[in-house]
């Protein structure tokens, strides 16, 4: 029963009582908070009670036989609706609701007023006031309106759950968020079937630690239709006398969104650290007011800063312990100053030691400016990344370029060097050659034969420099064998000590089982001579000497550094001497051809470039270190060999006298000079010589010549048709005949590489006539 229904009884009671005491009733009715009038069928007032009175500030006399609307509301006409008006046509109780024009509301009622025969005597007009009533229901279904909204807005719904009864209340958005009905009957098991099956126990296990007192508030998912969902609850409960629980209100919040993006913000920061740990980048910021610095775990990485969360809460990087990494802190902290003072570019590389493994490494670090809406700097936003690995590989590059455009020079001066040579060879070739002849028609007596001493020595010299050019060029042919490269260096030392002065101490070490090698010992030799030489000048004043020879292993660390370098087992032979040492400048240059630091005249400036040239030719490499004032060292490496070393001999000179014959030779030389001066040597010593100026000629000579042909002597380069295509043919036309191939250099037509096949025999110009003969009677003279 509301309170209008309450009031609306009591005025009917009091019209009752209004019979049997007027004055009574006129009390009771002017106690009523109600405004009440009685209305005659004109719509007159014939009374009003206080309240009725009171609302409009007038006297009982002043109301009396005065129209109802005129009072209270529209001066002229009734009021719409008006419940007077029905009550007088219907004879029964009419309600309304009414608007006055000062902007309340009022609840009217007209109840008719019979006497006891039935005649209508008027109605009687109650209204009440419920204005403040109305505001208070609007702002109720405002607020109603407000949470329902916001609980769809936020995906919110609130429960109850009677614990005793099992009974599960829910507001609509609750529903919405289970998928299930509104309005369909809820219990605990209902809610439970809901959760996901892995989640199931956890949240049944919460839920009864709840009545433990402790705090319900879980994250967990739900399991709609084959969608996951993810919802927070939180609860609080309540408990009765006996500390029983009996009730639990509380909240669902839908957080899916949330919690796939909290997936994907963790995706995307494990992937953000994966690209900072795979670029070694790092990132930090550099709050102002509070001149606080945050790092990223990189950026503790990078500098080797171990991370403790107890301590470095948010990632703050010390800047003390940073600061003792850098090695150019101050120059680090005034870029940073001018960046927040001047907002120049901040762009700075430097160089670190970590602090936990003392490591160095190469920074390079980037930052901006962020201000305020006044220009003022508040935050500096940066990066470092560890680009050691950069630096490193770039520097690399450089020395590996550095080595390549001086592999590129020597590769050049290399093929002209040959070349020059080679011509050489045939020039010198004759005038050695036809030198020697003279000599032998001379007597010791003749005033000319000095003079053609000296010529033959002058063709000698040259010789000497033609065979270095064309060993610096690598065209120069070798006959390899595998050696024992100690015992090789052991038996030159009784040689080198009579090369050097007394007041240096030589020593050579040769390993007790050194590794073999496949090399030309000739050349070996050469290479060790030429370094001693060199070694001994650098010490004028005396000093010590160390030749060394022993097994290594070239690692891939050395191969990077060193252009052409093959990692594996070698074995070394090293030259080392305590003299004046070298400049960077000269070290760079002391391969090449012709540089030399020797006074005019006491060196040609080719002994190293022929080193290096039989380094390279016997698939070797060489390394120099020298610091002026501290001495030289020369290392050379030859791979490393397993098969047996063959016996080194030196030819017997007892043995080596030129020796004739009376055999048929066939001489093919496209150079006339050197042919002849061939024809004229072998015809002294007794051959029968057949001649020809191309291997074309060569085959036409021999298809005229009836007898046999016992050796052919053939050029090795020559136009149309080569030494090796000649001798191919050759076989089919005289298969006995053998042959002995001669050139100035190596262009793999005999060779590979300039190394020599096992069957073919050779022999270098320019040759003397000895040389040449003794090569013809051995070649000959095989089985």
């Amino acid at each position: 029963m509301n309170d209008e229904q309450k009031t609306r009884d009591e005025l009917l009671e009091a019209l009752r009582e209004l019979r049997a005491s007027d004055a009574q009733k006129r009390a009771i009715l002017n106690g009523i908070p109600s405004v009440i009038a009685f209305v005659n069928q004109d719509l007159e007032v014939q009374w009003a009670n206080k309240s009725a009175l009171d609302s409009i500030n007038k006297t009982q006399s002043e109301v009396f036989e005065r129209k109802c609307y005129a009072l209270w509301a529209d001066p002229k006409k009734p009021c719409k609706n008006c419940p007077i008006l029905k009550a007088f046509s219907t004879r029964q109780s009419e309600q309304t609701i009414m608007h006055t024009p000062d902007g309340r509301v009022w609840q009217t009622n007209g109840e008719p007023v019979f006497d006891d025969q039935g005649t209508l005597l008027g109605v009687m007009d109650i209204a009440t006031d419920i204005t403040e009533l109305r505001r208070v229901e609007e702002e109720k279904k405002k607020q109603q309106y407000f949470l329902q909204k916001a609980q769809e807005i936020g995906s919110i719904g609130t429960w109850e759950l009677d614990i005793k009864k099992n009974e599960l209340l829910w507001t609509d958005e609750n529903y919405r968020i289970f998928g299930l009905p509104i309005g369909s009957k809820l219990t605990y098991e209902t809610f439970l079937n809901c959760i996901h099956p892995d989640d199931r126990d956890y949240v049944d296990t919460e839920w009864k630690a709840a009545f433990g007192k402790k705090p319900y508030d879980i994250e967990h998912r739900l399991l709609l239709d084959g969608e996951t969902k993810w919802v927070r609850e939180k609860a609080e409960l309540e408990f009765d006398e006996k500390d029983e629980c009996i009730r639990g209100i509380g909240f669902t919040q839908d957080i899916t969104k949330r919690k796939l993006a909290e997936e994907k913000l963790i995706k995307n920061l494990r992937r953000w650290r994966q690209a900072e740990a795979v670029g070694r980048i790092g990132t930090w910021e550099f709050d102002v007011a509070s001149g606080r610095i945050w790092g990223s775990i990189s950026a503790f990485s990078i500098y080797g800063i171990p991370l403790d969360p107890s301590k470095n809460k948010g990632q703050l990087l010390p800047l003390d312990r940073v600061e003792a990494c850098i090695s150019e802190s101050e120059r680090i902290h005034a870029a940073l100053v001018d960046l927040l003072e001047k907002n120049k570019p901040y762009q700075q590389d430097y160089e670190i030691i970590t602090e936990y493994k003392g490591e160095a490494r190469t920074i390079s670090s980037r930052a901006e400016r962020i201000d305020d809406e006044h220009g003022n700097p508040i935050l500096v936003l940066g990066t470092i990344q560890d680009i050691t690995a950069r630096v490193q590989a770039e520097e690399e590059k450089s020395e590996l370029e550095e080595q390549l455009h001086q592999a590129m020079k020597m590769e050049a001066i290399g093929r002209l060097a040959g070349g020059v040579a080679h011509d050489f060879n045939n020039v010198l070739c004759a005038i050695t050659g036809n030198a020697n002849l003279v000599l032998d028609d001379l007597s010791t007596a003749d005033p000319l034969r000095e003079k053609m001493e000296e010529i033959t020595k002058a063709a000698d010299r040259a010789t000497d420099l033609t065979r270095q050019l064309l060993a610096f060029s690598r065209k120069q042919v070798i006959k390899p064998k595998v050696i024992d490269l100690g015992q090789l260096v052991e038996n030159l030392h009784s040689m080198l000590a009579r090369l050097i002065s007394e007041d240096i101490i030589l020593r050579t070490v040769p390993r007790k089982h050194p590794g073999r090698v496949r090399v030309d010992p000739g050349q070996i030799e050469q290479i060790v001579l030429n370094l001693a030489i060199n070694a001994r000048d650098a010490m004028p004043d005396g000093g010590e000497m160390l030749i060394e020879t022993g097994d290594v292993m070239l690692d891939e660390d050395y191969c990077k550094q060193h252009a052409g370098a093959t990692p594996g087992a070698y074995v070394m032979l090293g030259v080392s001497d305590t003299g004046c040492g070298m400049s960077d400048e000269v070290l760079e240059k002391i391969f090449e051809p012709f540089f030399t630091t020797k006074q005019l005249g006491q060196g040609t400036g080719l002994g190293l470039a022929t080193v290096f040239g039989i380094v390279e030719q016997n698939g070797g490499r060489i390394d120099v270190q020298s610091e002026p004032g501290k001495g030289t060292s020369f290392k050379v490496y030859f791979p490393l060999l397993l098969d047996k070393a063959e016996t080194i001999t030196r030819p017997d000179a007892a043995k080596s006298k030129p020796i004739g014959g009376n055999e048929t030779v066939l001489v093919v030389e496209d150079e006339e000079m050197v042919r002849t001066l061939a024809v004229k040597l072998l015809q002294r010593r007794g051959y029968k010589v057949l001649a020809g100026s191309s291997g074309a000629d060569a085959i036409a000579v021999a298809a005229q010549h009836d007898g046999p042909i016992d050796l052919l002597l053939t050029d090795v380069i020559m136009p149309h048709m080569n030494g090796r295509e000649l001798a191919k043919k050759f076989a089919e036309l005289r298969p006995g005949t053998k042959v002995l191939y001669t050139s100035g250099y190596s262009q793999d037509v005999i060779a590979h590489q300039g190394v020599l096949d096992e069957d073919v025999q050779f022999i270098e110009k320019p040759y003397s006539p000895d040389t040449l003969t003794a090569r013809v009677r051995e070649v000959l003279d095989r089985d």
